[in-house]
């Protein structure tokens, strides 16, 4: 057989690929029938019903979800469900106690859960992925606890240890500037008893203050505010090697978040399969690193400029108030309560920015056997509806929110397609053949699920 002979085979068996697009067919107003239910009874029974809650909310988005007009299912056991939550908010009530009570213990205790929460989260993935089905064949996931470990623990634990100096840091530099604030009082506080004893020893000058009540407010106005910038420079000096230290780890925590993120993506999706076929995906970190290049920094801007702020809020209104007499307090106020909205903005836009292109990265790379994903979710297009959610949940008093979720999960899905090369029913009818002949077992008895 020609070259030409086998391309023209290969093209009568696998034509040109046809691009799928999901859909979700569900409402608001169906979903907030669904969820006041929820809510009422997960209130009256303190939290228990949430996990019966948890497969009544996903049923009803899997089923109303659909890929060439058939449905997703979800088949997730709510004791299971229940079980995992259970532990997990174990482990959180006990970690609170440690450090409570005995906070020599608490980062021994931390280390531990940290050890623990791979196996959660893989035991967690396999029993979402076995309990999630397409037109009767089940997804599965074939991740361990070692696997997740060798790819992501040895990053977790270096996170967590610049979380820990930074967290010390920061105590180190509000305590570094309280000492030092409290010398320098002491030593103005000296001075100014000396000061006052020299008004006292000089006649003329202690009756032009009785007497001229301008010279007087002048001459106790400089020295408040001499008084003011010695303290506040001071506390500056005292504060500024820690806050470099706190920005180093700043640095430090943004430049191996994204190859934590990476990794795990990794782990979770070379380790799920459909049927008999496994997913893969292949994207390079370097542009995980570019999508954090340009979404992080207006995020990272605001923050340090947050930081600022905090390192000592009286010390930016005494500055605004001593060195510029035209601006008022209110100005100040003003101007700080809008740097608080921006600080809000960032952190509403900047994870809708990452949710989405994350997510393009990672599918658009992805692939199922022959057939591929597609993802075209847009900045614009998330962050508006994010926005607008939160806005109308915020007006509704949270009466909004099923309509905000179903909003969401519209976009999500009309953003969403897998490029079919050949036909969907043969290859899931050779998947399911495949997985059948491997007599594995979907149920899985000991499975858990701690997501909320």
């Amino acid at each position: 057989m020609t070259a030409e002979q086998a391309l023209a085979a290969e093209r009568n068996v696998y034509p040109e690929p046809r691009e799928l697009r999901l859909q979700f067919v569900g409402s608001g107003s169906e979903y907030f029938r669904i969820w006041i239910v929820n809510l009422f009874l997960s209130i009256l029974t303190l939290g228990i019903y949430s996990a019966w809650a948890k497969v009544r909310r996903e049923q009803y988005f899997h089923r109303n979800t659909l890929l060439d007009g058939s449905g997703f299912d979800y088949h997730g056991n709510p004791k299971a469900i229940l079980k995992g939550r259970v532990i997990a908010v174990g482990m959180v009530v006990i970690l609170s106690l440690v450090g409570e009570w005995a906070p020599d213990y608490y980062f021994p205790a931390l280390l531990l859960c940290v050890l623990l929460i791979p196996w959660l989260l893989v035991r967690s993935f396999i029993f979402r992925a076995r309990n999630t089905s397409f037109r009767g064949l089940h997804f599965d996931f074939l991740g361990t606890y070692k696997g997740l470990c060798k790819a992501c623990l040895c990053y977790t634990l270096l996170l967590i240890a610049l979380l820990w100096a930074m967290t010390y840091s920061y105590e180190m530099m509000y305590g570094d500037a309280n000492r030092a604030n409290n010398r320098q009082a002491a030593i103005e506080n000296s001075a100014q008893d000396a000061e006052f004893a020299a008004i006292k020893a000089n006649p003329e000058l202690r009756k032009k203050l009785a007497d001229d009540p301008d010279f007087k407010e002048k001459f106790v106005k400089e020295m408040n505010q001499k008084f003011t910038t010695s303290m506040n420079r001071a506390t500056v000096d005292a504060g500024t090697p820690w806050l470099l230290r706190i920005c180093a780890t700043w640095v430090g925590v943004l430049l191996l978040l994204p190859v934590l993120v990476h990794a795990f993506q990794r782990f979770r999706f070379e380790h799920l399969a459909f049927g008999a076929s496994r997913f893969h995906i292949q994207y390079r970190l370097q542009s995980l690193y570019g999508i954090c290049l340009l979404g992080i920094w207006p995020l990272v801007a605001i923050s340090c400029c947050f930081a600022l702020l905090v390192l000592n809020i009286t010390l930016f209104t005494a500055f605004m108030i001593d060195f510029s007499p035209s601006i008022s307090k209110s100005s100040v106020m003003f101007l700080m309560s809008m740097f608080f909205i921006l600080v809000a903005f960032a952190w509403f836009v900047t994870p809708a920015y990452f949710k989405a292109l994350v997510s393009n990265l990672a599918w658009n790379s992805a692939s199922l056997d022959r057939h591929r994903f597609v993802s075209d979710q847009t900045y614009w297009g998330i962050t508006g509806i994010t926005l607008s959610n939160w806005l109308l949940i915020l007006l509704t008093l949270g009466l909004y929110w099923p309509w905000a979720k179903v909003r969401m999960a519209v976009y999500r899905a009309r953003h969403a397609a897998i490029r079919v090369k050949g036909n969907l029913d043969d290859f899931l009818a050779g998947a399911e053949d495949e997985k059948n002949a491997t007599g594995e077992e979907l149920a899985d008895i000991f499975g858990l699920d701690v997501a909320l």
